[in-house]
């Protein structure tokens, strides 16, 4: 018989505060030959915007539902967008939507409300029949009005590679 050893290491939250600090306190640009240091935020397009915007917005969203007196029947989130389900009037959903865009200074929410169906990343949410008898919400792929179905021709003059990855 083997014996499992698990061994646990808490890395100091001042090691991640100033390794991370880095990636958000020392961001430069240039613009119209121009210069610029970025004074907030992270800068999109680097390897850690996504983990850190993960992370700061999980923080966010605890403290915003713990704090507020209004909370939704389902909620979930994926990166910066949230999908939540309410059983209150769409008033009081507004009213949270307010209280929410003022918890942070720079953070604003945005929402689309409806009774029936609703859009969340590509996906159409909506009530439809297995809602009575199953009690679970229709799903199907969402387009956006401007997705036209055109395609590269293959006998285009893109290299070879890119045409590759077309057919993926």
């Amino acid at each position: 018989m083997k014996n499992i050893v698990s061994i646990t290491y808490r890395f100091p939250q001042t090691t991640c505060e100033n390794s991370c600090g880095s990636y958000s306190k020392k961001i430069f640009f240039k613009f119209n030959e121009l210069h610029f240091i970025q004074t907030h935020g992270v800068a999109m397009g680097t390897k850690m915007a996504v983990a850190f915007s993960v992370i700061f917005m999980a923080d966010l969203e605890k403290r915003l539902l713990q704090a507020s007196p209004i909370q939704p029947f389902v909620s979930k989130r994926f990166i910066d967008d949230i999908f939540s389900l309410w059983k209150i009037p769409m008033k009081e959903v507004t009213d949270f939507v307010n209280f929410a865009n003022s918890f942070h200074p720079t953070i604003k929410f945005t929402c689309e409300m409806s009774s029936d169906r609703t859009v969340f990343l590509d996906t159409e949410v909506f009530k439809g029949p297995r809602l009575t008898t199953l009690k679970t919400l229709g799903l199907q792929t969402h387009f956006k009005p401007t997705k036209t179905f055109q395609y590269t021709v293959f006998s285009s003059c893109h290299p070879f590679n890119t045409k590759r990855g077309f057919i993926n």
